[in-house]
Formats: C-alpha cells, sequence, structure tokens
C-alpha cells in the first residue's frame, strides 16, 4: 500500500489534478454557453475560476517535491472528508425533520383530523371509486424530457388532487386547458382579469371558493382566469401567458409572484423549447388546441409516479457526490439571475400593452419572510425591477407585515402556503387596490 501510495503522488498526482481541472473547465463552458446559451454567464464565472486556479496549481505541481505533494494531497483529502460528513449528516438531518413533521404538524394541529396519507396514496384510494381522478402534475415534470411540446398545464377536466397543508387534500374539477377554473369561464370571449403565477396563483391546498381566483370572481363579479400551476418559475409563466392570452381578449393580467419562482428560472432555461418564447416573439405551441396530446402525455407520467415517489425515499448518490445538501444549506446551489428575470417581466407586459391591456405584478411574501424581522434580499432585489419597469403592484408584502396576527396567513402557523384566512385577505386586498 505503501508502495502504490508514493508510485501516486510521485507519477499520477500531478496528471490527475490537471485532468480533473480540464473536465471541470470544459464542463462548465458546456453549462454555461450551450445548455443557458450565455444566459447564466455571471453564475458560472465561478466555476470557471475555480478550473482556472486548478489548472494552474496542476502545472505548478508538476514541479513540487514528494513530500509537498503528500502535504497537499492530505490537507485537501481532510476538506474532502469534512464536506462529505457534513451532506450526509444534513441528509439524515432532513429525514428526521420530515418524520418529526408527520408525527407533530404543529402546536396547533387536531391530529385526529389530519389527513397524514401520502398524496399518492390518496389517488390510489380515490380511483378505486372513479377512475376519473388524477393528481396536478407541475410543466416542470416535463423540463428535462426531450418532448415534440412541453406542456404548460395539467390534465382536462378531470377531477384533480392538489395538495395537504391544513389537515384535508384540496380537489378541483380542472377546466378544458387543465387549470383550476370552472370550465363554463372560458365560454366567453373577453377574459377580464387573467392571474399567472405558480402554485399560489392555482390555489395551492384550498378549494373553491377559498383560492385568490374564487374570491377576486366573488367581489368583483368579474370573468377571471388563472393559468398559474404549482412549480412554475417566470419563463413557463411568461410562456404560459403567451400561449393562453392568444385565444381570448385580455384586459388585465395579474402576475403573482413568490420567492422560489427566482430559482426556477434556472432549470426552465435548460428546455429548448421554452427559450424559444424568448427568442422568437411569434413562437407558438398552440397548447390551447393540442390538450388531447397534453392528456395522453400527462397520463404517460402519472404511470411512473409511484416509482418516481419511491426512488425519492432513497439516498441519492448522485446528488451526495455533488454535495447537494450543503449546496442547499449555504445557498450556492441555485443563482439567482435577476437580470434574466426583469427581461421576461418586460416581455410579459409589452405583450400585455401591445393588446392595451393593464400589467400588475404581486410579489408573494413566504413564511419566513413575514417571520424575520428583516427585509428580504428578493423582495428588495424585485422592487428595484418593478420600479425599473414602471409596473403597476400591489404591496402585499407590507399588508401582511403590519398585521398582529401577521402568521394567521399560514397553515398553523407553519412554512408553506397560505391559509383560507390567508388568501380571503389577500384577495380582499388585491381587490381594494386593483378593481
Amino acid at each position: 500500500m505503501k508502495e502504490f501510495f508514493e508510485y501516486f503522488i510521485k507519477y499520477l498526482f500531478s496528471t490527475i489534478i490537471t485532468a480533473l481541472s480540464l473536465i471541470l473547465l470544459i464542463a462548465t463552458y458546456y453549462k454555461s454557453e450551450i445548455v443557458y446559451d450565455g444566459n447564466l454567464r455571471d453564475y458560472y464565472i465561478q466555476y470557471f475560476i475555480v478550473s482556472l486556479l486548478l489548472f494552474i496549481f496542476s502545472v505548478i505541481s508538476f514541479f513540487l517535491n514528494q513530500e509537498a505533494k503528500k502535504n497537499i494531497l492530505t490537507f485537501f483529502s481532510s476538506i474532502f472528508l469534512v464536506l462529505y460528513t457534513l451532506d450526509i449528516s444534513l441528509f439524515f438531518y432532513d429525514m428526521y425533520k420530515v418524520k418529526k413533521t408527520k408525527t407533530k404538524i404543529s402546536k396547533f394541529e387536531d391530529k385526529k383530523n389530519f389527513d397524514q396519507r401520502s398524496r399518492l396514496e390518496v389517488y390510489e384510494e380515490l380511483k378505486k371509486n372513479d377512475p376519473t381522478y388524477v393528481i396536478t402534475l407541475s410543466p416542470q415534470n416535463y423540463i428535462n424530457d426531450d418532448l415534440d411540446i412541453l406542456p404548460l398545464s395539467g390534465i382536462s377536466n378531470s377531477p384533480s388532487i392538489f395538495c395537504n397543508e391544513s389537515g384535508y387534500y384540496s380537489v378541483y374539477l380542472s377546466d378544458r386547458f387543465g387549470f383550476n377554473n370552472e370550465d363554463n369561464d372560458w365560454n366567453n370571449e373577453t377574459i377580464d382579469f387573467l392571474i399567472v403565477g405558480d402554485s399560489f396563483a392555482q390555489g395551492a391546498c384550498v378549494n373553491r371558493p377559498n383560492d385568490i381566483t374564487s374570491i377576486l370572481k366573488k367581489l368583483s363579479g368579474k370573468n377571471i382566469i388563472n393559468i398559474g400551476y404549482g412549480g412554475n418559475g417566470p419563463l413557463i409563466e411568461y410562456a404560459a401567458l403567451r400561449e393562453y392570452s392568444s385565444i381570448r381578449k385580455v384586459k388585465n393580467v395579474i402576475w403573482l409572484f413568490f420567492s422560489n419562482d427566482i430559482n426556477d428560472l434556472n432549470s426552465e432555461y435548460k428546455n429548448k423549447i421554452l427559450k424559444k418564447y424568448l427568442k422568437d416573439k411569434n413562437f407558438s405551441q398552440n397548447l390551447a388546441f393540442k390538450q388531447n396530446i397534453i392528456d395522453e402525455l400527462a397520463l404517460k407520467k402519472l404511470n411512473s409516479l409511484k416509482k418516481k415517489e419511491e426512488k425519492k425515499k432513497n439516498f441519492d448518490f448522485y446528488g451526495f457526490l455533488k454535495l447537494n445538501n450543503l449546496r442547499d444549506l449555504i445557498q450556492f446551489k441555485e443563482n439567482k439571475n435577476f437580470d434574466q428575470i426583469k427581461k421576461t417581466l418586460s416581455f410579459a407586459k409589452e405583450l400585455i400593452e401591445q393588446k392595451n391591456g393593464n400589467f400588475y405584478f404581486i410579489y408573494l411574501p413566504s413564511f419566513d419572510e413575514i417571520n424575520s424581522k428583516k427585509i428580504s434580499s428578493d423582495k428588495l432585489s424585485m422592487d428595484k425591477i418593478i420600479e425599473q419597469l414602471e409596473i403597476k403592484n400591489v404591496n402585499i408584502y407590507d399588508f401582511i407585515k403590519q398585521k398582529k396576527n401577521s402568521l394567521d396567513f399560514f397553515p398553523y402557523q407553519k412554512q408553506g402556503h397560505y391559509s383560507k384566512f390567508g388568501y380571503k385577505e389577500i384577495g380582499q386586498k388585491i381587490f381594494n387596490e386593483i378593481f
């Protein structure tokens, strides 16, 4: 063993370091310039610097003596050991948190009435009596698939199982395009307000009429439709706006924005179809006329869902190699590219204003933002963008912050989507400011 170590230090150490630095450099270039078309260059510059420094070091190492190489190898080995020990510790800690959450949601929870089944378990049970039941499938499910079309909605005309944060699983009957609306709302030639966004726009974890769209419809008496879907980021939201605002006359658009939408943009830029919406303002998939294809693709996804859910429970070795748990902790994994968000929002505003419509932006704060004494950097960055683009907006952030019962906006005063109370209050605020 000692002889092998000596041989490794003398003949292989420098060569391996050189090879690794070149692989890292090539991989970084591929990600930055080919996968993301240079859109995330500011983020990948740190990897360029690391790979370049590593390459310079590898060249220098050819001229170092044996003892120096041994010390360097020991140093880096110790660092790697510490990093991977921390990462696997975080994995087990996450498992502990999940288990703790299932057994004790919060001090306010009525355990007897809280449905602790998984969404998949609910789905399997409900479809025994009614095979039309489906599970909501985010467009994010298709991001990495090589498809001719990219669905931006769910399965149409189906009872859709959504999520559970208040003790019950929310279920809605999807419309003709797979969104959470009354289907006959699409019969009108004019949409008074079109709501764009992610799960908050979709009405996460509450039933109608407790979602924002239903609340605004009741208060205003106007025709309001939402095309939001869980997991959506700015680029998918813009693409959905392009697709579904083209089939009806739209007077107003309300863009509901949640802070995690910022990170969603990174995965969206990988998709070749989504990038076309930014490169060509006339590009369209004509999804409104391809719902049968979307339904077929979604049903195929559902058939493989169980296997994927089981896989999630297992240890992710590839993610372990990438130190995903540690990177998530220090928020290094995701790049917050506000320049691209600004570009996407400017395109959306331009699209609606060309149709003589009004464009509104609403930043929805998270539990952590409301619970924190400091204003979040994400909120400050988005405020700056909205000001620069001169977009009309409603300040929901300060509205909730100023409430004495601000944590009641969230189910059981815990992290998640909004409660019935939260959606109602926010809906009333939007109505007062815009309508």
